[in-house]
């Protein structure tokens, strides 16, 4: 129960930075995505993330009004979670590899893409 309590609090504060970072630098992640050269490393990435994260949830998710963000879920639901919230200029990919295939055994694993970044 008190892990939870901890990841529940360690996922607010991971948005709340996020979050304060979009409205400090004002990014707009709806300009910041955009084009023909983003598109084609869209398509990298969901190259990678159909081979990497094949047997797991694989989602966008709306969280705030600045943008939408996407998460690989890995395991079984019923396990302890661990997150995963790569730092800048990068995404949820560097996790898929070997990390999340290796944990999702004994844990339900949920890699995040923040908003503004390299992910999706």
């Amino acid at each position: 129960m008190k892990l939870n309590i901890c990841l529940q609090s360690l996922l607010i504060l991971a948005l709340a930075l996020v979050i304060g970072n979009v409205l400090r630098y004002q990014i707009q992640p709806q300009l910041f995505h955009k084009g023909e050269k983003w598109e084609r490393l869209l398509e990298m990435y969901d190259d990678i993330a159909s081979e990497q994260f094949r047997d797991c949830d694989s989602r966008l998710l709306p969280l705030t009004e600045f943008g939408a963000t996407y998460t690989h879920s890995c395991g079984d639901k019923t396990k302890p979670p661990v997150l995963f919230f790569h730092g800048m200029g990068t995404n949820s990919l560097m996790y898929g590899d070997w990390l999340i295939p290796s944990l999702s055994k004994d844990y339900y694993a949920v890699a995040v893409d923040t908003l503004c970044d390299m992910g999706r």
